[in-house]
Order: C-alpha cells, then sequence, then structure tokens
C-alpha cells in the first residue's frame, strides 16, 4: 500500500525494507495463515517430518532472532485463535446448523452446512494486480 492508504489502518506502521511501500494483506489471508498454523501446531512431529524445508528454515531464524520472544510459538498460536476468534464472530453467520442427538444424549453433534462464499478468482486477481503473492 501507499502511505496515503496504508494511513487510516496503522498511522505507526514502517515501511518494508524490500520496496518504499506498506505491507498488508486482506483479513481472510491473514485468517488462512492462522488456520494453517493452528493445523501444523496440533501434529508438530508430522509437520517437522512433512512440510518442506522454508519452515525449519523460518523456525531456526525466529529462535536465533532478538526480536522474537522465547515463547514465540505460543504468542503466536494464542494471537491465531484470537484472530481466527474476531473473524468468526464479525462475520456473524446465522446459517442453521441441524444438531443430532445420538442415543438419547443430551449433547447434540452439529453437523456443519455447504455454505456461499464470495468467489474467490477475482480476491485473488485483486492481489496479484497489487504484487501480494
Amino acid at each position: 500500500m501507499t502511505e496515503e492508504e496504508a494511513a487510516p489502518y496503522a498511522p505507526d506502521l514502517n515501511k518494508s525494507p524490500f520496496s518504499d511501500d506498506y505491507h498488508f494483506e486482506p483479513d481472510m489471508f491473514h485468517s488462512l495463515h492462522c488456520l494453517n498454523a493452528i493445523r501444523m501446531d496440533l501434529d508438530k512431529a508430522y509437520y517437522s517430518i512433512h512440510h518442506n524445508h522454508h519452515h525449519e528454515e523460518l523456525e531456526e531464524a525466529i529462535k536465533n532472532s532478538t526480536m522474537f520472544p522465547h515463547d514465540w510459538d505460543r504468542i503466536h498460536r494464542d494471537h491465531c485463535l484470537d484472530q481466527l476468534r474476531q473473524a468468526i464472530q464479525c462475520h456473524g453467520d446465522l446459517s442453521p446448523v441441524p444438531l443430532y442427538h445420538y442415543n438419547d444424549d443430551p449433547i447434540g453433534l452439529g453437523v456443519g452446512q455447504v455454505h456461499t462464499c464470495r468467489k474467490w478468482e477475482p480476491m485473488r486477481k485483486w492481489m496479484d494486480l497489487r504484487g501480494a503473492n
């Protein structure tokens, strides 16, 4: 983003060290990043073996950085859980979810519904036109 575009969202934001712009991403992409981070955090043993080497390099860089605290994994996970909580609450989807009761159990099992979503392609095109990847 340009300085004028960025100002309402983060007046104290630093310019990117890689360009003369301010870096942002749409909230849905940040939420998808957080969902993926939590997914990998839930099964660290699997993802330490099966995830690409860039993740390992990033983890090592974070571990050796003075910018990130020693408990970065927990801080990042808590941030991501809060990010997803806000996204869910702000979206406010009121689609009815049927609750099925089995064996007279008072607790029902919710079965998700198929949702009608925004078209992904125009959002991706908007990002591509702005040089985001």
